[in-house]
């Protein structure tokens, strides 16, 4: 559905020893399914940051999952900083529209960010353009939904003890165990002060 890049490169403001945060959004009952394949062909080639990994640059950093139908941030993490994480998404990769359908579902960063996008276009985005599966596309989908709670169950078995501040939920999962949140917040106040 989507894959896109987020972070510093996203805002072509990337170090030379920076990773590259990735934003992957899937197929509805997919999500675990697609982190853990993420998570293996990443791994294979090489190139995922690992989570205490002391080289990182140019590492893809798997550090946001989202299930369509559910890419709505929480209410208590509406703020100035996820604002900005929402309008930086730079889409790779996409279909049906992901991308616009995301940014319509966060619609409320247009309060802390009225200039970032065009939010009077997305506003105008009736939903989703359907792209028609192929019939083998089909199968492969519902076999993958056939495992999915198979794969959230072990991934989460694998992940219980190590969790910081990370966000794990069936639809949704955030991978920021040093999350920056308050540090950046703070330093944002402290310079418009």
């Amino acid at each position: 559905m989507l894959v896109g890049v987020t972070g510093a490169l996203a805002l072509q403001n990337a170090d030379m020893d920076d990773d590259i945060d990735f934003i992957i959004i899937s197929s509805s009952g997919c999500l675990w399914l697609t982190r853990f394949l993420s998570t293996i062909l990443f791994g294979i080639l090489g190139q995922r940051r690992k989570r205490r990994g002391r080289k990182i640059k140019n590492k893809i950093c798997l550090n946001m999952f989202m299930e369509a139908g559910y890419l709505q941030l929480a209410k208590n993490e509406r703020d100035l900083f996820a604002a900005h994480e929402v309008v930086q998404l730079v889409p790779l990769w996409e279909k049906s529209d992901t991308y616009f359908v995301f940014m319509k579902e966060n619609i409320w960063a247009e309060k802390f960010l009225p200039n970032a996008v065009d939010w009077k276009n997305i506003r105008k985005i009736r939903g989703k353009r359907e792209e028609r599966d192929t019939f083998f596309a089909k199968i492969i989908l519902s076999i993958f939904r056939m495992f999915e709670s198979l794969f959230m169950s072990l991934q989460i078995w694998y992940m219980k003890g190590r969790l910081t501040s990370e966000v794990v939920s069936p639809h949704y999962i955030r991978f920021h165990p040093h999350d920056v949140r308050s540090w950046v917040m703070k330093k944002y106040l402290e310079k418009v002060k």
